[in-house]
């Protein structure tokens, strides 16, 4: 929550000059650098605590009716987080009132306040480690301690055959949400992100099943 409360701000202070939306799971906190992206600006609103959903939450409500300049989102396409649909979304939206009062006020999409950037200053602030970490990378992660030993697996690597219907969910999201940018001309561009080669020794596309 206090990473995506410094991320917020950047977004809101952004929102005007930003290109390309980065939005998914830790995948995308820790692997796509704004920086090095030549195109435009680019900033990465990844967290962990991710299910597709929420990225979507964010790239629909936040960049779509507030970045003007927006001309393509990159998501994190996480297979074995498919096993939920709108867990971690309820988790952090509908929890934290910063975004239940956005929602209220239908995400602004007819215009921020003029005071809007000075309120969210001066709310509940994030700890200077927070910001030194994501402020100057623009949402990046430069986590150096990042390891492949041990595989870890988290999650039955048969959860998807047993409930199908966490993948035709996510699929149907998927789907609707690629509606949405196309009637936006936005591109979007879907990532598996590279795991360990020793999951093919384990039965398990990756950490989550």
């Amino acid at each position: 929550a206090e990473a995506m409360r410094v991320k917020m701000e950047l977004f809101w202070k952004m929102k005007d000059t930003v290109k390309h939306a980065l939005v998914g799971s830790s995948h995308v906190e820790d692997g796509i650098n704004p920086l090095l992206i030549t195109s435009g600006t680019a900033l990465n609103m990844g967290h962990p605590g991710n299910d597709m959903d929420a990225s979507i939450y964010i790239a629909e409500n936040y960049f779509m009716n507030h970045a003007p300049r927006l001309k393509a989102i990159v998501i994190s396409l996480d297979l074995g987080l498919w096993q939920y649909t709108t867990e971690f979304t309820e988790m952090l939206f509908n929890a934290y009132p910063g975004y239940v009062y956005d929602a209220n006020h239908k995400f602004w999409a007819d215009g921020i306040p003029s005071n809007f950037i000075s309120v969210l200053e001066n709310s509940y602030p994030a700890s200077a480690a927070a910001q030194d970490t994501y402020i100057p990378s623009y949402g990046f992660v430069y986590n150096f301690a990042g390891t492949w030993k041990p595989t870890l697996i988290e999650s039955d690597s048969l959860w998807a055959s047993n409930n199908t219907a966490l993948i035709k969910w996510n699929l149907n999201r998927l789907r609707l949400f690629l509606k949405t940018a196309q009637d936006k001309s936005l591109a979007v561009i879907g990532v598996i992100f590279p795991e360990s080669p020793d999951y093919r020794n384990t039965g398990s596309f990756g950490r989550y099943g």
